[in-house]
C-alpha cells in the first residue's frame, strides 16, 4: 500500500511523516502557502510549542523531510503533478481546503483528513483552542474523516480523545494531537474494510483562532487541571 500524504513543513507534521514512513510506503507533498488574517493569531507561546516539540519529538535534532512541495495543492500543476504518482490513499494532515477540482480529479481515491477537534461540534481552523476557549474539554478529540468540498463535514472513520493530564499546558496539546493521528493511522493500516459514519450534526465553522483569546484559554486549562 502506498498513501499520499498531504501536510506542511513544521514540527509536529515532520513528527507524525518520521514515525508513519516505517508502516507503509509514503509519499510526501509540503503545502507552502501562508494563511492571511486581518487579526493576529501569533501568541508567545508558539515560542515554547517549538522548543517543546524540538526537545519532545527529536531530542534538539530536527530531521530532514524528502518532499515535494507546492505553494497551492489545488493548483493545476500540483494536481497534473499527483496525478502522475501512484497511490492508495491520500491523507491530509494540516493543509488549505481542497476544492472542487482537486476533488475531482481523484473521485476514485479516498481522500481523508486528520482534524484536530470534534467536527460534530467544530468545524474549520484551531478547532482544539476553539473547544478550550469555550470551556468544552469533553469535545477535545482528533477525528480522521472523509475530505467533501464543505470543510470537516465527511463520514468519520475513527475518532480519539484528547486526553489532558494534571499540569498538561497550552504548548503541549498539539504534541498530544499529534501522536493520536499516529495511532489513528496505524488503526487504518490495521483495517481489512473501511467503515465510516455519517455526522449527525453539523459543527459550527471557526476561523483561525485570534491571539487576543489566548490568555483564556490558558485560564481554561488551568482550571480543568485542578478539577
Amino acid at each position: 500500500m502506498t498513501n499520499l500524504i498531504l501536510t506542511t513543513d513544521t514540527l509536529h507534521h515532520k513528527f507524525f511523516i518520521k514515525s508513519i514512513s516505517s508502516l507503509s510506503k509514503i509519499f510526501v507533498i509540503f503545502e507552502t502557502k501562508k494563511s492571511n488574517f486581518k487579526y493576529k493569531t501569533k501568541h508567545r507561546y508558539k515560542k515554547k510549542e517549538f522548543m517543546f516539540e524540538k526537545n519532545f519529538f527529536f531530542n534538539g535534532k530536527i530531521p530532514t523531510i524528502k518532499a515535494k512541495k507546492f505553494k497551492d495543492l489545488n493548483y493545476k500543476k500540483s494536481i497534473n503533478f499527483i496525478k502522475k504518482k501512484n497511490f492508495d490513499n491520500i491523507f491530509c494532515f494540516g493543509v488549505g481546503k481542497l476544492n472542487s477540482n482537486f476533488l475531482k480529479s481523484f473521485k476514485n481515491k479516498r481522500i481523508l483528513n486528520f482534524h484536530g477537534g470534534n467536527p460534530l461540534f467544530y468545524r474549520g481552523l484551531d478547532s482544539i483552542l476553539w473547544s478550550i476557549y469555550n470551556n468544552d474539554f469533553k469535545n477535545l478529540y482528533t477525528c480522521l474523516h472523509y475530505v467533501e468540498e464543505r470543510l470537516d463535514t465527511g463520514n468519520i472513520v475513527f475518532k480519539k480523545k484528547i486526553i489532558l493530564k494534571k499540569g498538561t499546558q497550552i504548548h503541549e496539546i498539539r504534541a498530544i494531537n499529534t501522536i493520536n493521528t499516529i495511532e489513528l493511522y496505524k488503526k487504518f493500516l490495521k483495517l481489512k474494510k473501511i467503515k465510516s459514519k455519517k455526522q449527525k450534526r453539523l459543527g459550527k465553522y471557526y476561523s483561525a483562532f485570534p491571539s487576543s483569546k489566548i490568555n483564556k484559554c490558558i485560564k481554561n486549562i488551568d482550571n480543568y487541571g485542578t478539577k
